[in-house]
């Protein structure tokens, strides 16, 4: 981290991109800079777009049942909900949606994962709650009848 950039209340990350041409070897320096977040999980950066003390909250029901609460927090990767369900790591967040693995240590067969529209995206009213299984046999089966409300 190289301290904050002009004109923003986020922390900057320079990068640095070397471009080797063919023939001459002559590399080339580009300084991009991102206002936002970033972890590195399996040798993969994922960029947050939220500031390390900012957290996304959400009240989400699924078939217009009892709603539940379900805190994002972009800093530690992972997502709680308040009902004792399932913890969730976080796969990314862009203004206009937040992808979530459930997290399920015990399930050999598949993958499932969480989206969630925010409400940028859903123009201020609830977003879609989606879940999408994927298994081991090649096929992918999703849920939608979810709803969730950005707080």
């Amino acid at each position: 981290m190289h301290g904050k950039p002009k004109n923003s209340n986020e922390t900057g990350c320079l990068v640095n991109v070397t471009v080797m041409q063919p023939k001459s070897y002559q590399s080339m320096r580009t300084k991009i800079t991102f206002t936002s977040k970033a972890a590195l999980v399996f040798g993969v950066v994922f960029f947050f777009n939220a500031s390390a003390s900012d957290s996304i909250e959400f009240s989400c029901s699924w078939d217009n049942n009892q709603p539940i609460n379900i805190l994002v927090t972009p800093i530690n990767g992972e997502a709680v909900r308040n009902d004792g369900g399932k913890k969730y790591k976080v796969i990314k967040i862009t203004k206009w949606a937040v992808w979530l693995e459930v997290f399920e240590p015990d399930n050999q067969a598949g993958l499932k994962i969480q989206m969630i529209e925010r409400a940028e995206s859903a123009n201020g009213k609830g977003g879609k709650w989606v879940d999408v299984v994927h298994y081991i046999s090649g096929s992918v089966s999703a849920i939608v009848g979810g709803i969730c409300w950005e707080r």
